[in-house]
């Protein structure tokens, strides 16, 4: 029964997908991968932050939602899966038909032996030490923490759905995220302390982090594999944002660069920070695709728009921003933005606007459709 459920979700997606290409987000990817522009503006107008209390989630999807995760089938997660996937279209906004795995920041972490807080957004429980990790030795890519679950339901999704539905990447964050996430303020101490052991360390998780993902791909297959660098790699940099660019270069930079090398073209995630976004775009090789986001309680400056496209210059490089906005300025913003996506074409935009409800999204991306077409924008 289920399964006819799970079929009827997907050809009702690729139905509206043929309807209306503008809400295939994987097809706005091809276009971006080309420098070409997508044929609805890509832009959520919708505050990102209040979005799982903002759609409106359908009475089989709340019913799925509350059955505890141990508890699903593998077919109700894909059916969930799908029907989640389909709430942007709420606001129409683009979707796409891949499903994620991992249990979000701390996936990896995991694979240490470290317990996840769910109330913490599934972040690591405790700390481990430079030395607990080092003495541990390689865990397994595939066997160690909960990353037999992911394989698990990669061959599950396989059997179950036709290749048209991708299989998403989990957030595997990045080997120094991963390093402060695990370790704590001792991360912050061990290069001075003793740098042969931070570097240890560092090349241990980094280390780790691609045999992880080699194993990934081969088991998702490339018919499977989701489209652009960000969906394949997102390097978060967040934590990076609490150290200098010299300890960042320092001690820091090369595993990144490994990691760019091995995936040949990458997304990364700066967090905010303008020095962290500098560290990245001129020293880390193979990025398709870069953040630029300002947060209002940063604990350093952030990146302007202006800032950012200067220092990308003719590089094909996806330029992703969000900025504040309110109701009254927001249109006046797109506008503006609508006229660098013209010389710019990967240039993307996101607006956090506060207090918008789901029926003002609706009205303001009609608007943006509109706007985006009358100009000639649209294919």
């Amino acid at each position: 029964m289920l399964e006819k459920e799970i079929q009827r979700e997907i050809d009702e997606l690729n139905a509206l997908f043929q309807e209306q290409p503008g809400l295939d987000a994987e097809r706005n990817e091809v276009c971006l991968s080309r420098n070409e522009l997508t044929p609805y503006p890509l832009s959520s107008a919708l505050q990102v932050k209040y979005w799982w209390v903002t759609y409106d989630y359908p009475q089989e999807l709340r019913r799925l939602m509350a059955i505890p995760d141990a508890d699903k089938t593998v077919e109700q997660k894909i059916l969930q899966s799908l029907k989640y996937a389909r709430l942007p279209l709420q606001a129409l906004s683009p979707v796409s038909l891949c499903l994620g795995t991992g249990k979000g920041p701390g996936t990896l972490a995991t694979a240490f032996g470290m317990e996840l807080d769910p109330n913490a957004s599934n972040s690591p429980v405790g700390h481990l030490t430079a030395d607990e990790i080092l003495d541990m030795g390689m865990p397994d890519p595939r066997k160690a923490g909960i990353l037999p679950e992911i394989f698990e339901f990669i061959e599950a999704v396989k059997s179950l759905t036709p290749d048209c539905v991708k299989i998403g990447v989990p957030d595997t964050q990045g080997p120094y995220n991963l390093a402060h996430m695990m370790m704590g303020d001792e991360i912050f101490y061990l290069p001075a302390d003793d740098p042969e052991k931070m570097d240890a360390v560092m090349t241990r998780i980094t280390d780790f982090y691609l045999a992880f993902h080699q194993e990934l791909r081969a088991a998702i297959g490339e018919k499977r594999y989701p489209l652009g660098p960000n969906a394949r790699c997102r390097l978060r940099l967040c934590s990076c944002n609490l150290i200098s660019m010299d300890m960042y270069l320092e001690h820091v930079c090369k595993h990144d660069q490994w990691l760019a090398e091995f995936f040949g073209e990458i997304g990364v995630h700066p967090c905010g920070g303008r020095h962290v976004f500098l560290e990245a775009i001129r020293h880390i090789p193979n990025i398709g695709f870069i953040e630029a986001v300002p947060f209002d309680q940063s604990p350093v400056p952030c990146i302007t728009a202006d800032e950012a496209m200067e220092e990308i210059g003719d590089r094909p490089i996806r330029l992703e921003m969000s900025r504040k906005a309110t109701l009254e300025t927001v249109r006046d913003m797109a506008l503006s933005d609508f006229a660098i996506t013209r010389r710019h074409p990967t240039f993307t935009f996101y607006y956090d606007v506060d207090g918008m409800t789901l029926e003002q999204a609706r009205e303001l991306r009609v608007w943006m459709i509109d706007q985006w077409t009358a100009q000639g924008l649209g294919r």
